[in-house]
Protein backbone atom coordinates (compact mmCIF):
# COMPACT_ATOMS: atom_id res chain seq x y z
CA UNK A 1 0.00 0.00 0.00
CA UNK A 2 1.56 3.67 -0.98
CA UNK A 3 1.82 5.92 1.60
CA UNK A 4 1.01 9.83 0.74
CA UNK A 5 4.05 11.90 1.75
CA UNK A 6 3.70 14.14 4.52
CA UNK A 7 2.78 17.57 3.13
CA UNK A 8 4.35 20.66 5.41
CA UNK A 9 2.35 23.82 5.33
CA UNK A 10 4.80 26.78 4.95
CA UNK A 11 4.62 28.90 8.24
CA UNK A 12 3.37 32.53 7.98
CA UNK A 13 6.95 33.61 8.82
CA UNK A 14 8.62 31.21 6.04
CA UNK A 15 6.01 32.99 3.29
CA UNK A 16 6.48 36.05 4.63
CA UNK A 17 10.44 35.99 4.49
CA UNK A 18 9.80 34.03 0.45
CA UNK A 19 7.66 37.05 -0.36
CA UNK A 20 10.01 39.70 0.90
CA UNK A 21 13.20 38.16 -0.88
CA UNK A 22 11.58 37.02 -4.35
CA UNK A 23 9.76 40.92 -4.51
CA UNK A 24 12.80 42.58 -3.92
CA UNK A 25 15.02 40.48 -6.24
CA UNK A 26 12.52 40.07 -9.08
CA UNK A 27 12.02 44.20 -8.64
CA UNK A 28 15.56 45.15 -8.83
CA UNK A 29 15.56 43.60 -12.13
CA UNK A 30 12.63 45.51 -13.15
CA UNK A 31 10.49 42.41 -13.44
CA UNK A 32 6.78 41.99 -11.81
CA UNK A 33 7.50 39.83 -8.81
CA UNK A 34 3.65 39.24 -8.62
CA UNK A 35 3.30 35.91 -11.11
CA UNK A 36 6.07 34.43 -9.07
CA UNK A 37 4.54 35.57 -6.08
CA UNK A 38 1.01 34.53 -6.58
CA UNK A 39 2.51 30.87 -7.80
CA UNK A 40 4.09 30.01 -4.30
CA UNK A 41 3.06 27.12 -2.47
CA UNK A 42 0.98 27.11 0.62
CA UNK A 43 2.48 23.72 1.64
CA UNK A 44 5.18 21.56 -0.18
CA UNK A 45 5.79 17.59 -0.11
CA UNK A 46 8.39 17.18 2.85
CA UNK A 47 12.20 16.46 1.77
CA UNK A 48 11.27 16.96 -1.63
CA UNK A 49 13.20 19.73 -3.38
CA UNK A 50 10.98 22.59 -5.47
CA UNK A 51 12.21 25.59 -8.17
CA UNK A 52 9.99 28.33 -6.19
CA UNK A 53 11.40 30.88 -8.78
CA UNK A 54 13.83 30.82 -11.74
CA UNK A 55 13.56 34.42 -13.25
CA UNK A 56 14.95 37.85 -12.26
CA UNK A 57 17.81 39.67 -12.66
CA UNK A 58 20.86 37.34 -13.86
CA UNK A 59 19.49 34.25 -14.03
CA UNK A 60 18.38 34.39 -10.31
CA UNK A 61 17.00 30.99 -9.22
CA UNK A 62 15.68 29.75 -5.83
CA UNK A 63 15.07 25.86 -5.16
CA UNK A 64 13.34 24.93 -1.41
CA UNK A 65 12.75 21.99 0.17
CA UNK A 66 10.73 22.26 3.90
CA UNK A 67 11.72 19.71 6.39
CA UNK A 68 10.78 19.04 10.02
CA UNK A 69 13.50 19.29 12.49
CA UNK A 70 13.39 18.79 16.23
CA UNK A 71 9.53 19.86 16.06
CA UNK A 72 10.35 22.77 14.06
CA UNK A 73 9.42 23.17 10.49
CA UNK A 74 12.46 24.69 8.18
CA UNK A 75 13.13 26.07 4.42
CA UNK A 76 16.29 24.99 3.25
CA UNK A 77 16.78 27.14 0.31
CA UNK A 78 19.69 27.13 -2.47
CA UNK A 79 19.54 30.46 -4.13
CA UNK A 80 22.01 30.77 -7.24
CA UNK A 81 22.80 33.79 -9.72
CA UNK A 82 25.18 34.41 -12.48
CA UNK A 83 26.17 37.59 -10.96
CA UNK A 84 26.33 36.69 -7.26
CA UNK A 85 26.75 33.03 -6.92
CA UNK A 86 25.12 30.82 -4.24
CA UNK A 87 23.98 31.13 -1.23
CA UNK A 88 22.92 28.09 0.79
CA UNK A 89 20.90 28.87 3.88
CA UNK A 90 17.53 27.69 6.06
CA UNK A 91 14.51 29.84 7.64
CA UNK A 92 12.83 28.66 10.17
CA UNK A 93 9.24 28.66 11.42
CA UNK A 94 10.20 31.84 13.66
CA UNK A 95 11.46 33.81 10.63
CA UNK A 96 15.42 33.44 11.63
CA UNK A 97 17.30 32.30 9.42
CA UNK A 98 20.82 30.40 9.60
CA UNK A 99 23.15 30.21 7.31
CA UNK A 100 24.33 26.65 5.82
CA UNK A 101 27.46 26.19 4.14
CA UNK A 102 27.91 27.49 0.44
CA UNK A 103 30.11 27.13 -2.80
CA UNK A 104 32.95 29.67 -2.78
CA UNK A 105 33.22 31.41 -5.79
CA UNK A 106 36.57 32.98 -5.85
CA UNK A 107 40.15 32.15 -4.95
CA UNK A 108 42.40 34.91 -3.37
CA UNK A 109 45.49 34.81 -2.79
CA UNK A 110 47.68 37.27 0.40
CA UNK A 111 50.14 39.48 -1.27
CA UNK A 112 53.28 37.34 -1.58
CA UNK A 113 52.83 34.51 -0.38
CA UNK A 114 54.54 31.38 -1.10
CA UNK A 115 53.59 28.56 -4.52
CA UNK A 116 52.92 26.02 -1.58
CA UNK A 117 50.69 28.52 0.24
CA UNK A 118 48.94 29.16 -3.06
CA UNK A 119 48.53 25.52 -3.59
CA UNK A 120 47.11 24.66 -0.02
CA UNK A 121 44.38 27.48 0.05
CA UNK A 122 43.72 26.44 -3.82
CA UNK A 123 43.28 22.59 -2.15
CA UNK A 124 41.35 24.13 0.63
CA UNK A 125 38.79 25.59 -1.97
CA UNK A 126 38.58 22.67 -3.84
CA UNK A 127 37.89 20.64 -0.63
CA UNK A 128 35.28 22.57 0.25
CA UNK A 129 33.28 23.14 -2.54
CA UNK A 130 33.48 19.44 -3.33
CA UNK A 131 31.85 18.59 0.25
CA UNK A 132 29.22 21.49 -0.31
CA UNK A 133 28.14 20.16 -3.79
CA UNK A 134 28.31 16.44 -1.95
CA UNK A 135 25.77 17.98 0.89
CA UNK A 136 23.55 19.90 -1.87
CA UNK A 137 23.28 16.68 -4.14
CA UNK A 138 22.21 14.47 -0.54
CA UNK A 139 19.72 17.19 0.21
CA UNK A 140 18.26 16.81 -3.41
CA UNK A 141 19.51 19.91 -4.96
CA UNK A 142 20.85 19.90 -8.39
Amino acid sequence: MDVDPERIVLPDRIRAFLIDTIGRKLSAGEGDPQPTLSCLPESMIAGQVKRLCDRGPFGWLLDARADRIQARIALEVCEDSRMAGMTHYRVWDDGSVERLPSVRDAIVFPPGCSRDDEDRIREEYFVHNRAVYERLAERGFR
